[in-house]
Formats: structure tokens, C-alpha cells, sequence
């Protein structure tokens, strides 16, 4: 019996069975390994150059308890939405851990 592969975005989470929905209805897959929606595709992923986009980004979170966490947390400590989930995006889609060690430092300063 043929299986079709389990799709899962590495941007926003969404999978087969809980896809995006935006204006134009549910996300496609937009590669054959399944691992890129219609909703986070971008003229910019094409390049192999990742783009912080919030409204992807805000997706991302919704699907993962940790990130949901540290989100509501920085939302707690005062940030704006954008600023949190673009602290988020740095050190967990791009590995860039400079921005979040900034972050954690500017933070002490502030308590």
C-alpha cells in the first residue's frame, strides 16, 4: 500500500492535518519533501535566505508549547509582540544565539 509522506513546515509547524488557513483558504505543499507550506513559501525562501516574517512567525509559536512560553514571558516583561517574536525567530529558526545574548543581557540590565 502506498503511503504519502507526512508533511510537517520547518517554518510555521503546520502538517497535513493542521494546515494554515489564510485569505485564500488552506496551505499546499510547496516541495516534495513536504516541508514547506503555501503560507510561509516566499520569493525570499527560494534563495535559501531565511526572512523574519511575524505573522509566520506568530504560526510557529502557536504549535510549540516552549516557544509559546518563552513568548508569553517576554510579552510579560513588557516587549512588543514583534520584538518577542523576532527574538524567538533569531534563536530558534536561524540558530543565531547574538541577538538572544544581547536579549538576555539588555534584560538583566533592566531588573
Amino acid at each position: 500500500m502506498f503511503m504519502f509522506p507526512v508533511g510537517k513546515c520547518k517554518l510555521c509547524g503546520c502538517t497535513d492535518n493542521n494546515a494554515c488557513v489564510n485569505e485564500d483558504g488552506p496551505c499546499s505543499w510547496m516541495n516534495e519533501e513536504h516541508d514547506i507550506c503555501s503560507a510561509c513559501a516566499s520569493d525570499s525562501l527560494e534563495s535559501d535566505y531565511l526572512v523574519f516574517n511575524e505573522a509566520q512567525m506568530l504560526r510557529f509559536v502557536n504549535v510549540d508549547a516552549y516557544l509559546q512560553w518563552m513568548y508569553n514571558e517576554l510579552l510579560k516583561k513588557g516587549h512588543a509582540s514583534e520584538t518577542a517574536l523576532e527574538v524567538l525567530f533569531n534563536a530558534n529558526v536561524l540558530g543565531d544565539s547574538g541577538m538572544t545574548h544581547e536579549y538576555e543581557s539588555y534584560a538583566r540590565k533592566g531588573e
